[in-house]
């Protein structure tokens, strides 16, 4: 399977299972990440971190900060 099918798949099912209205749709979520891949570079150069050595709570703190400053 596909990255944007399964990101759409898991968006669908989480939208089913939760029923919140506020989940964008799976293309939305998809453009979203590929533009947050394209920015990591930089985003954690600018955080002083190696975007090859990234930690998952380096990375999830990256992802948060990007969130917060583009929904």
């Amino acid at each position: 399977m596909r990255p944007v099918n399964a990101i759409r798949h898991v968006r669908d099912w989480l939208q089913s299972a939760t029923g919140k209205a506020a989940i964008p749709g799976g293309t939305k979520i998809w453009q979203d990440y590929q533009r947050f891949r394209r920015e990591l570079p930089v985003i954690a150069e600018e955080a002083q971190l190696n975007p090859a050595q990234l930690t998952f709570i380096d990375y999830l703190q990256l992802v948060t900060n990007w969130l917060k400053l583009h929904r």
